[in-house]
């Protein structure tokens, strides 16, 4: 992809970093503690012989040695979610406490949601918004699976969101991105991407979370991620 060379100068090993993007994303999963606790899972995994490795930064972050591992019947029974290791960090950052008003600005599929409701142990109130009405099933299908119960789902353009009659304690906004930071998700993720689309994307990055900061109290915590930011030329 000839149009990434524009990152050769912000990437101090270029090469090292584009040789990296070629490689599979190791398969992972998150406890979901609302269902079950973390040595029961490891129990039952030990038991039908799955292997797995704990991440070392987060107690409840696994990586898995197999193939689709969203067959296994911990994942259908909602013990555990398929999610890749960094869209764990996010909630983490956010760090939302039981009984606040938050808010998800661009939720679906909704593995960022389900885990702030988790870390909440179900208590206050999650928003999640997704203005894609072709996005909402899988985000509604996730926190059902999951056993979330304090998430309300919300339809609006993340830029106009509405700021009354409440502003939210923390907001996150998980931005849509131009994808170069994704390609390790499978073959044909880049061949969606472009120069053009990179620069369309950057305002409306800017715009979320523009509306995000509005939207919460004053004191209170935004978190801004995306897999890949649209820089402005």
């Amino acid at each position: 992809m000839e149009w990434l060379e524009r990152y050769r100068d912000l990437i101090p090993d270029f090469d090292g970093f584009r040789a990296v993007q070629s490689q599979a994303l190791p398969s992972s999963c998150r406890i979901n503690t609302l269902k079950i606790e973390r040595c029961a899972l490891l129990d039952r995994f030990a038991e039908n012989g799955i292997d797995y490795q704990s991440f070392n930064w987060y107690p409840l972050g696994l990586k898995l040695d197999m193939e689709s591992p969203g067959k296994l019947v911990e994942n259908l029974s909602g013990y555990i979610h398929i999610q890749e290791e960094l869209s764990m960090v996010p909630p983490l950052v956010l760090d939302p406490q039981p009984g606040e008003l938050v808010l998800d600005l661009c939720a679906s599929p909704g593995s960022k949601t389900c885990q702030i409701s988790q870390m909440m142990k179900n208590l206050g109130r999650v928003v999640a918004n997704e203005p894609s009405l072709a996005r909402i099933a899988p985000l509604r299908s996730n926190c059902e699976r999951l056993g979330v119960m304090n998430v309300a789902i919300t339809r609006y353009d993340g830029r106009r969101f509405p700021s009354r009659p409440v502003q939210f304690d923390r907001v996150l906004v998980d931005a849509p991105c131009s994808s170069e930071g994704r390609e390790r998700r499978g073959p044909g993720v880049l061949c969606k991407s472009s120069s053009k689309r990179s620069m369309d994307l950057h305002r409306l990055q800017a715009d979320l979370l523009r509306n995000a900061i509005r939207l919460t109290k004053p004191g209170g915590i935004v978190v801004y991620s995306t897999c890949t930011y649209a820089p402005e030329e």
